[in-house]
């Protein structure tokens, strides 16, 4: 059997962000002085620093050299870098938090960026040995890195759900109506297109899988397809324009958005879910 992990990596977890704003305010550099440094943009560097979006090793580097640390914040990410996300997701999350807009399908399960609590928590459960602590941390993550699509300047995102994810309900039912109703609320956010991909429309490049998509801001496209339990990040200008053009294939035979909204709607009354969007 494999060894579980402990709760240390949350402890070195609220270390490193402990340690970020010590040494931010030590400095007395503003994020926008602080990107000039970097190069990385000043509103995703002072999410890395009060812990609300996943940095990378490249990041605590150039932090490292800023503040003089020698290697103490690239030290620190490595203790944490198996909490709370995989390590093979790790690159792409952090990329990822410094999008200016992004698209994401899946052909089986609500992608993690539209996951409530509940929704995530029965999923991330359902891995072997894994502790109701280590859910939690998983949890957590998963809800923080879905910020970018909230607050003052919202990114702009779509979300194409295969129907397939509409009709394989949780376990929770309570959980599965929260599920539904966000995503009702989610469809309805000006900044977010929702559309759902029918059962019979046929196959598409990203059959049986996952793929999300992020622009950052200098326009620079970055891909990632995911498994069962595995992903990989995809960054060759070529492979990302492959996937691009596989999105499009499944956008193109999806409802539209109103459709797709009532189709939700439908399976809130349908379905016998509680609450209102």
């Amino acid at each position: 059997m494999p060894a579980r992990k402990t709760s240390s990596e949350r402890t070195a977890q609220q270390l490193l962000i402990q340690e970020l704003q010590r040494l931010h305010a030590e400095a007395g550099l503003s994020y926008r002085e602080l990107a000039a440094e970097t190069n990385y943009d000043a509103s995703y560097l002072n999410r890395v620093v009060n812990g609300k979006s996943n940095a990378s090793p490249e990041v605590m580097g150039s932090l490292d050299r800023i503040y003089g640390t020698g290697s103490l914040l690239v030290g620190l990410w490595e203790l944490t870098k198996s909490a709370g996300v995989l390590g093979y997701f790790q690159k792409f999350a952090a990329i990822a938090a410094q999008a200016a807009s992004r698209a994401d399908y899946h052909a089986s399960l609500v992608p993690g960026i539209y996951q409530t609590a509940g929704y995530a928590r029965e999923l991330l459960s359902t891995r072997p040995w894994r502790t109701a602590e280590e859910v939690e941390t998983f949890v957590e993550d998963r809800l923080r890195r879905q910020e970018p699509l909230s607050g003052d300047a919202p990114i702009l995102a779509r979300v194409v759900l295969d129907e397939a994810v509409l009709l394989r309900a949780l376990g929770d039912k309570g959980a599965w109506a929260e599920q539904v109703n966000h995503l009702i609320e989610c469809a309805q956010r000006p900044n977010i297109t929702l559309q759902v991909l029918p059962l019979g429309s046929g196959s598409h490049y990203h059959v049986g899988g996952g793929v999300s998509l992020v622009w950052l801001p200098k326009g620079k496209c970055v891909g990632y397809v995911e498994g069962n339990s595995s992903g990989q990040m995809v960054d060759d200008p070529s492979e990302v324009e492959l996937m691009r053009l596989g999105y499009d294939q499944i956008r193109d035979r999806s409802l539209s958005p109103d459709e797709s909204l009532r189709m939700l709607r439908k399976l809130q009354v349908d379905g016998g879910l509680c609450g209102e969007s």
